[in-house]
């Protein structure tokens, strides 16, 4: 789909009084370990002023942690209010929404800085001090909006580091990182009049920000919901342009009426759905700390406890899909999200609930048999249904593929690749189950883990474990990890907003409804549109990340592309 996405209609004007706010900590910073303490005062010449905040978005405030001059004079109820010129919104902590009107703005933890960054901004101690006393200036000329960066551990536009001294433009939506890569502080908002439109039904309720990804058939784009700028995810999906997917509202709303019946703090949480004529609106819960693919290539494979952490809740979110009736049909990796960006409290999120189906078990009830899923993680009768006009499978395909998430999380390789040095085709290392547990990766793995990913990884259903018994098999009863991944999912759990049902203002069709391809919205990656030639085997890999989910209604055999991109294996031992 093509993305559109629009600027704020209406200017937010500067609001003069001084903001000290302060509030809770901010959970989801901490992946990193702060850079160490900046004791540079940058350049702080400019004289004491105070914050230009709007403070209707911020509540909850408390003292401030920072240190600040009492000196400061009040600033005059009469002084003249400029023209806002643009605007900075939060990304982390207790920051408010910054109203930019003064042609020169500086941020930092020094007392003379336009804004004076605290502890609870930032999330930590740490964080804050890594953050210079003049971290930055943002300021605005005849040429445009700038960045001059005056920190001493740095400061990212939209993945740059400027450098001491430096300065980069400022664009619209541009996100500004502090003291490190990851540390998402703003995103920088112009009020210049803006090119992109969406309609009110969605602007009346949030401001629409930078995009987060794309995909064949629509885009996700930052939110900020209106008016306590709660941060979301807005899918984005136009039922004019997008090709792949069926103009057919019940078609499009599958994935909206499976997150409609779930709730658990493991599975993405819908909040709102927005329908119009021609466009569909998400708005789903925003998981900052990427997808656990991401993760595996940064951390090339995770010890058991942190598998155990992962795996445990990946697992829960599963059986109770299943307890549910609901089969997920497309589990790997970069349908996990992460909650959190501190990796010793991970929370992961199930998502992308496009492909899921939900089943009834009563005679006569549904029947899954669409070809569908993505190639690495298919389980053998998914691909016997492919090649068979009466192949069918059950919900314990979803367990197959936790098996082989689970072999990717110890070791960092997929179990079944092209790449092996096996001579046989991935079809055929699937249909067989043949996988290796390569000395070099698995000989400081437990016999309790790979006895799991063995009960998991059966071309028979029938003997493959289901998810009630994954959480029940002894690699999970570690009493240590269970607890955390309880205790953190019970975190979530109290988070959770009660949200009302969620009503559309427009039809949702009912329930037998006809498969539906929807594509997973992330980083823009080559998209593959037009099906090779028939061959001997069915599903090949591809060396590059494509983001297509295949479902073929006449079960015609379908070659869709690989989704992992990994290290090369070991060679097969025979």
């Amino acid at each position: 789909m093509s993305g559109t996405g629009q600027a704020e209609g209406t200017k937010d004007r500067a609001n003069g009084t001084k903001d000290r706010a302060d509030g809770i900590k901010d959970r989801a910073n901490g992946r990193m370990n702060p850079p160490s303490t900046d004791q540079t005062d940058g350049i702080c010449g400019s004289k004491p002023t105070h914050h230009t905040a709007d403070t209707s978005s911020t509540n909850n405030s408390q003292l401030a942690t920072q240190p600040l001059d009492d000196t400061e004079e009040e600033e005059s109820p009469t002084q003249t209010q400029s023209k806002v010129w643009g605007q900075l919104y939060p990304h982390c902590g207790t920051f408010p929404r910054l109203a930019l009107s003064q042609d020169s703005f500086k941020l930092g933890r020094g007392r003379s800085m336009e804004y004076v960054i605290t502890e609870s901004d930032m999330g930590s101690q740490k964080w804050l001090t890594a953050v210079s006393k003049c971290q930055c200036e943002i300021f605005r000329n005849k040429n445009g909006v700038f960045l001059r960066d005056h920190s001493s551990n740095g400061t990212w536009v939209n993945g740059f580091k400027i450098g001491k001294n430096n300065m980069r433009p400022l664009e619209h939506d541009s996100e500004i990182c502090f003291a490190g890569l990851n540390k998402k502080v703003f995103v920088y908002r112009s009020t210049d009049p803006q090119r992109e439109i969406f309609p009110p039904e969605l602007t009346d309720k949030y401001t629409v920000s930078k995009v987060l990804g794309r995909g064949a058939c629509g885009e996700v784009r930052l939110g900020f919901r209106i008016p306590d700028l709660h941060r979301v995810a807005i899918k984005v999906i136009n039922k004019r342009t997008t090709s792949t997917v069926p103009s057919n509202s019940q078609t499009i709303m599958n994935e909206v009426r499976i997150l409609q019946s779930v709730k658990h703090p493991c599975i993405i949480n819908l909040e709102d759905v927005i329908h119009t004529q021609d466009y569909l609106f998400i708005v789903l819960e925003l998981a900052e700390g990427g997808e656990l693919f991401e993760k595996i290539i940064e951390k090339t494979k995770f010890n058991e406890f942190e598998a155990k952490l992962h795996f445990y809740q990946i697992a829960s979110a599963i059986q109770y899909l299943h307890s549910k009736n609901i089969c997920h049909r497309d589990l790997k990796p970069e349908n996990v999200l992460l909650c959190s960006l501190d990796d010793n409290k991970p929370v992961v999120k199930i998502t992308d609930m496009g492909l899921s189906k939900l089943v009834d078990l009563g005679p006569g009830g549904t029947v899954l048999k669409t070809f569908c899923g993505t190639p690495n993680y298919l389980a053998p009768e998914v691909i016997e249904s492919a090649s068979s006009s009466f192949g069918t499978y059950t919900m314990k395909v979803d367990c197959w593929s936790l098996g082989v998430i689970l072999y990717i999380i110890l070791s960092g390789t997929p179990p079944f690749t092209n790449e092996r040095q096996c001579n046989k085709p991935l079809r055929q290392q699937i249909m067989q189950a043949d996988f290796i547990f390569y000395p070099q990766l698995f000989n400081s793995v437990s016999k309790e883990a790979k006895d799991l990913i063995r009960s998991l990884l059966k071309v028979r259903p029938s003997e493959r474990l289901s998810a009630e018994d994954i959480l029940l098999h002894p690699w999970l009863q570690d009493t240590a990890a269970r607890q955390k991944a309880e205790a953190l999912m019970r975190e979530q759990q109290s988070g959770l907003n009660i949200l009302r049902p969620i009503q559309t203002n427009g039809p949702v069709g009912p329930t037998n409804r006809p498969p539906v391809t929807l594509t997973v919205m992330k980083r823009p990656v080559p998209m593959d549109v037009d099906p090779p030639a028939a061959a001997a085997d069915p599903i090949p890999e591809k060396r590059h990340r494509v983001e297509i989910n295949l479902v073929s209604e006449n079960n015609a055999a379908y070659r869709p592309p690989c989704a992992f991109q990994s290290p090369r294996p070991p060679s097969d031992v025979n």
